[in-house]
């Protein structure tokens, strides 16, 4: 996948890159101080999401909106995130309207912005999944996005290994069956671990997730809330949540 960044503060956007860079999706990360600029390498080339500063088009804000509006009625599949200030309602308001599929609003935690970002690439995976000739490429994405979203990032060594239980699990169902004598130390063998160190680091990755979080939102994205209610889940019902999941959305 291909991200574009047009930032006007620097060191916000060189942060933005670094975050982005940090998920497996992105192939290609560009960034663009000129928004005209960036509109334009999105029509000539296959941009899946743009992160865009409201502050880079105040002085010319409906014509900017206008041409986003155009853009995207050329590439539909391209998702617009705009990133503006609390006080900035009416051009918010008026963002939506206009083909910005969402708005994050300063002071935002980086969590929420990469949130927001693989969220709406999931959806965008999600509408083409009918069509798409790589079924497994496509559910390698998606459990990636997933994983993100729940707040597992890619920097936990944990992350590794929940997204090769969730995939091993999803392709050969009879592996659910043994998830400690069979999953866990084919995982450990395949990355040179021992099988207690990769049940640590997938507790772990959970652990984290669940308190940044702030509880069960991890429920909440996937409409299972009411399964667990307000407890933290195992490593194998985290494994087994997302897999009832993909289940129920790739067809």
């Amino acid at each position: 996948m291909k991200a574009i960044l047009s930032i006007l503060n620097k060191n916000e956007m060189f942060s933005i890159e670094e975050l982005f860079r940090q998920l497996n999706e992105f192939d290609e990360i560009s960034v663009c101080s000129d928004i005209i600029v960036a509109l334009s390498d999105i029509n000539k080339g296959n941009v899946d999401i743009a992160v865009f500063d409201l502050d880079l088009f105040k002085k010319n804000v409906m014509e900017t909106l206008s041409c986003i509006k155009d853009v995207h009625t050329e590439n539909p599949n391209v998702r617009f995130v705009l990133l503006a200030d609390n006080d900035d309602d009416v051009m918010i308001s008026a963002a939506l309207r206009f083909g910005i599929d969402c708005v994050v609003t300063r002071p935002y935690e980086n969590g929420q912005l990469l949130s927001k970002a693989v969220e709406l690439c999931a959806s965008r995976f999600e509408e083409k999944r009918e069509n798409d000739p790589n079924r497994n490429i496509y559910v390698e994405k998606l459990v990636s996005s997933i994983l993100s979203n729940t707040g597992i990032l890619p920097n936990l060594k944990g992350y590794k290994y929940l997204k090769e239980a969730i995939l091993s699990g999803y392709n050969d169902r009879a592996s659910l069956e043994r998830i400690t004598k069979t999953l866990y130390p084919d995982i450990a063998a395949r990355n040179m671990a021992t099988t207690d160190r990769v049940e640590r680091a997938m507790r772990h990755a959970i652990n984290t997730a669940w308190v940044k979080c702030g509880g069960n939102n991890f429920y909440s994205r996937l409409g299972m809330e009411d399964l667990y209610g307000s407890r933290k889940p195992t490593n194998s019902e985290y494994i087994f949540a997302v897999i009832e999941y993909l289940d129920n959305n790739i067809y």
